[in-house]
């Protein structure tokens, strides 16, 4: 009787689900880096077209700072801003790589468990055909 249970149920290959999950969120288009790009655009644009006073002093200010070596090194900032945009967009690439391989996995996990199906369903066939024309024993 229970040879005749395992032929209707499909086996059981997997404990938990096959479905791939939704893909992950791009990370250069997070807030964080979209943010740092504006950042850094807002620091090396040119003056506003308004030049005040406030405005003279402060590019002043900037001037001097990087003159006497005092703040941030605006090469290296630029160089940072890069390498992250850089990783971001490898693991972007990561994201969609393994995202196409769980959709593979999962189909041939859905193709293997049919032919699994199959073959149990075929032997179970064949074992009850084989049994009934065997002649019986004693």
């Amino acid at each position: 009787m229970r040879e005749d249970r395992s032929v209707t149920e499909p086996p059981a290959m997997f404990r938990r689900p096959t479905d791939p999950p939704d893909p992950l969120p791009p990370i250069r288009s997070s807030e964080t880096i979209t943010g740092l790009h504006a950042e850094w655009a807002r620091q090396h644009a040119g003056p506003a077209p308004e030049n005040t006073w406030s405005n003279r002093l402060r590019n002043k200010a900037r001037a001097v700072r990087g003159r006497i070596g005092v703040g941030t090194d605006p090469q290296l900032l630029g160089d940072l801003v890069r390498a992250v945009d850089a990783v971001a967009a490898r693991c972007d690439e990561l994201s969609e790589r393994a995202s196409h391989l769980e959709i593979v996995v999962d189909d041939l996990a859905r193709i293997l468990g049919e032919e699994v199906t199959r073959l149990r369903a075929a032997v179970a066939k064949s074992s009850k055909t084989s049994a009934e024309s065997s002649p019986s024993g004693p």
